[in-house]
C-alpha cells in the first residue's frame, strides 16, 4: 500500500484529476476514476477542472454527491415499484425503507422514508380514476386502466405509471413511470402487448418520433398539476430507463423534479417539452431544457450502454452522476439501479469523508511543518555564510566596525560599514561586487520566506 502521504503529494503534484485514492475502509490504497467523483459535464462548475482541481476541491465535489446519491435513493425504489409485477425477489417491503435498502447500521446515512403505492390522497379519494378519466379524455385513443393496486396501465402503447407517496412525508406525491416491461407479466415475455408496444414506443422516440405512452406521460402530469393545484401537495417524477425517459419529459414539461435512473435520451420530444413548458407558464418557459440541472438528477451505472454513455452529452440529464455496478441480480447494470446506488451509499459514508479530509489535513500540516523545519535549518547555513562574506569585506576595506555592530545580522553591519567609510571618501570597487552579491542572495532569501508565509495562509483558509 502506498503511504498517505505519498499519495496526497502525488494528487498535489497532478493536479489530484486524474484519480483519487479511495476504499470503504478509508485507506489511500484504491484507485477509482474520476467519473466515481464526477461527471464529466459538471466539471464547469470548478475553475479551470480538471487541470487546477486542488484535492480539496474534489473531497468537496464527493461530499456533494453523496448529497444527491443519498437523497435520489428514495426516488429510485419508487420507480423500482414498476416491476412489483414480476420481480417477486424484489417486492416493495424489501426496498420501501432505508433500513430495508441499506440495513439497520446504515439506515441513518439518508433521511427516513417509507414508501407505499396509493391510489388517492386527501381530498381525492379516486386519484388514479380521475387522472384515467381526463387523459382518456384528453388523448383520442388512449385506453389506460387502474389496476387493482392502483397502477395506471395502458397495454395498447405500453404507458405505465404508479402513484407512490412517503407515509414519512405525506406532501409529496411521486409519480413513478415504469420502464421496458413495466407492468407487464415477465420480463422478457415478447407475446405480451405491453411489453411489444414499449419496445415499439423505443424505437419510435429513439428516431425522433414521440410514441403515444410519452403523450399520455406529460397528460398524466398536467391532470395531476391540474387536480392537485390547490392541496399544496409537491409532485416529484421518478423514472427508469423508458420510464426516466417520460419523467424527464413530463417533468420538465412541467417544472417538476426529477429523478431518473439509466435514462433513454430524449430525442423526439424536445419540441413537445418546449411547448408544454411555454403553455404551462414554467419559469423557463421555452428555454427549460437548458435549466435542467435545476429540476433534473438523473443517476447511471457505469457499464450502462446508453445513459452512461450518453450522460455528459444530454443536458436533459441535469445533473447527471455516474456509480460503478454493485448488484447481485443478473440485470443489475440496467434495472436495479436502487441496489447498487446503495452500495454506493454504504461504501461512502459522510464520517469517512470526513476522515479523508482530516488526515489530508493533519498530513499538510506535518509537511509544512517540516518545510518550516527546512527552512531554518538552511536560514541558519545562510546566515553563516552571510556573516562571512561581510567579515571579510570589512576586512578587506579595513573598516572601523564597533564589537555591537559586528553582532548585528545580514545586511546591517555591512551598510553600517561602509556609511562610516563614506565619510572618508574611501572607493572601494571589491566593495560594491560584494554588496550587489550580498543583496542578491538576501532577496531570494526573502522570496523564500514570502513563499513560505503564502504557504501558512493558504493552509489556514484551507481548514
Amino acid at each position: 500500500m502506498v503511504p498517505p502521504g505519498e499519495v496526497a503529494k502525488d494528487l498535489e503534484q497532478r493536479g489530484a484529476w486524474r484519480w483519487i485514492p479511495w476504499n470503504s475502509a478509508g485507506y489511500w490504497e484504491d484507485e477509482i476514476p474520476l467519473e466515481e467523483v464526477l461527471d464529466p459535464g459538471e466539471l464547469g462548475t470548478l475553475p479551470d477542472f480538471p487541470k487546477l482541481a486542488t484535492t480539496e476541491q474534489i473531497l468537496s465535489a464527493l461530499t456533494e454527491k453523496q448529497r444527491r446519491l443519498a437523497k435520489h435513493l428514495k426516488y429510485s425504489a419508487a420507480a423500482q415499484f414498476a416491476y412489483q409485477t414480476y420481480a417477486t425477489d424484489v417486492n416493495a417491503s424489501t426496498i420501501n425503507t432505508p433500513k430495508a435498502l441499506l440495513g439497520s447500521e446504515n439506515a441513518g446515512f439518508v433521511e427516513s422514508f417509507e414508501l407505499q403505492q396509493v391510489q388517492a390522497v386527501p381530498g381525492f379519494p379516486e386519484l388514479a380514476d380521475d387522472i384515467k378519466y381526463l387523459v382518456n379524455k384528453a388523448l383520442p385513443g388512449s385506453q389506460i386502466e387502474v389496476t387493482a393496486e392502483g397502477t395506471l396501465i395502458d397495454k395498447s402503447t405500453g404507458f405505465n405509471m404508479l402513484l407512490v407517496q412517503d407515509k414519512e412525508n405525506p406532501a409529496e406525491l411521486i409519480l413513478a413511470f415504469g420502464g421496458t416491461s413495466g407492468g407487464a407479466i415477465g420480463m422478457f415475455d415478447i407475446g405480451e402487448q405491453i411489453f411489444q408496444e414499449q419496445w415499439k414506443a423505443n424505437i419510435v422516440q429513439g428516431v425522433g418520433g414521440v410514441p403515444e405512452s410519452t403523450l399520455q406521460a406529460v397528460s398524466a402530469g398536467e391532470a395531476i398539476v391540474y387536480l392537485l393545484k390547490h392541496t399544496g401537495i409537491e409532485i416529484v417524477c421518478a423514472g427508469h430507463s423508458k420510464g426516466g425517459m417520460e419523467a424527464i419529459v413530463a417533468g420538465l414539461s412541467l417544472g417538476m423534479v426529477v429523478y431518473a435512473d439509466n435514462p433513454a435520451p430524449v430525442v423526439g420530444a424536445r419540441g413537445l417539452i418546449e411547448a408544454t413548458a411555454s403553455a404551462w407558464n414554467v419559469r423557463e418557459g421555452s428555454h427549460i431544457l437548458q435549466s435542467s440541472k435545476r429540476y433534473v438528477h438523473t443517476v447511471s451505472i457505469s457499464i450502462d450502454p446508453i445513459s452512461h454513455l450518453l450522460g455528459p452529452t444530454r443536458e436533459e440529464f441535469g445533473i447527471h452522476d455516474h456509480i460503478r455496478l454493485a448488484s447481485t441480480r443478473p440485470l443489475g447494470a440496467h434495472v436495479n439501479v436502487w441496489e447498487s446506488l446503495a452500495n454506493w451509499i454504504i461504501n461512502h459514508p459522510p464520517m469517512e469523508i470526513q476522515q479523508v479530509r482530516q488526515r489530508m489535513k493533519d498530513e499538510a500540516e506535518l509537511e509544512l511543518h517540516r518545510e518550516v523545519e527546512n527552512d531554518y535549518a538552511e536560514a541558519q547555513k545562510e546566515e553563516l555564510e552571510l556573516q562571512q562574506e561581510v567579515q571579510a569585506v570589512i576586512d578587506s576595506i579595513e573598516a572601523d566596525v564597533p564589537d555591537e555592530l559586528r553582532r548585528e545580522r545580514k545586511r546591517d553591519i555591512f551598510i553600517k560599514a561602509l556609511s562610516k567609510n563614506r565619510d572618508k571618501k574611501v572607493d572601494h570597487p571589491e566593495s560594491l561586487e560584494a554588496t550587489a552579491k550580498i543583496n542578491r542572495r538576501a532577496d531570494k532569501k526573502l522570496l523564500k520566506l514570502w513563499n513560505r508565509e503564502e504557504r501558512l495562509k493558504r493552509q489556514k483558509h484551507v481548514t
